[in-house]
């Protein structure tokens, strides 16, 4: 889901235009490569002549370790691609107005001062560039984690029967516009993007959410299975996939 929605954001950046790429909680990388795409010669639009650079960060060693492994060899001579450790909401190493594009994807809601992380996006961010943001929209048509939470409480697993926190930020968005403003960006755009898990099957819904479910007890989980199951074929019955509605930001100064 995190890639669906990633490539959604890069697809509206005008990646082809920058030369100065800043991801920050990008994790293993994943995203990363698809960045990469829109930056290398043939995609680019900037002369061959025009060095491009894309800074990966994260503030876990092991995601950045593993983002190296996952961009070897994605640079080029004319694409520079490095990896190193940095906290959004301190980017300390960053000089201010560097950067003409900044990424970061279904972090915001997660990280501990928003507000932070924001007013730091802004002022890396150059004056005709552009920031991008990912974060977890409605609960209404995110079924991943509604029947989960649903199955949940039907085993009796009340502490992790409710909905989960991360959809608050998406359920406010005068809030989160603010936000934005008070963080300088003068122009934001918002709008939802669904990235989707399963459009057919409630059984195939269950097989994927059992591999994130390593229960011991047997019984136990043929009873999740089958009440995943059936969670998962009612709301497919509605005609909606099972997945995660999220909201793409972009945001200019």
């Amino acid at each position: 889901m995190t890639l669906q929605c990633s490539q959604q954001l890069h697809s509206h950046m005008q990646l082809d235009s920058a030369q100065n790429v800043l991801e920050v909680a990008a994790g293993a990388g994943l995203g990363s490569l698809d960045i990469v795409q829109y930056m290398l010669d043939g995609r680019s639009k900037l002369s061959k002549d025009t060095k491009r650079r894309l800074t990966v960060t994260d503030l876990s060693p092991v995601m950045v370790e593993l983002a190296e492994k996952n961009l070897h060899g994605a640079g080029t001579e004319a694409v520079e691609v490095k990896c190193k450790e940095a906290n959004g909401q301190a980017l300390t190493e960053v000089s201010t107005g560097s950067v003409d594009r900044y990424i970061t994807s279904l972090c915001l809601q997660l990280t501990p001062d928003p507000d932070a992380l924001l007013h730091e996006a802004c002022r890396v961010l150059s004056a005709d560039g552009i920031a991008g943001f990912t974060i977890w929209g409605s609960p209404d048509r995110s079924g991943t984690f509604v029947i989960t939470a649903a199955a949940n409480k039907e085993l009796g697993f009340e502490e992790y029967g409710g909905e989960h926190s991360n959809f608050g930020m998406g359920k406010d968005l005068p809030a989160l516009r603010k936000r934005f403003a008070e963080a300088g960006f003068k122009h934001v755009q918002i709008w939802p993007f669904q990235c989707v898990v399963e459009l057919w099957s409630g059984e195939e819904f269950a097989k994927f959410q059992q591999q994130f479910y390593l229960l011991e007890d047997e019984e136990l989980v043929a009873k999740r299975f089958a009440i995943v199951k059936r969670m998962a074929d009612e709301w497919l019955a509605t005609g909606a996939p099972i997945g995660l509605e999220t909201l793409i930001i972009l945001a200019k100064k």
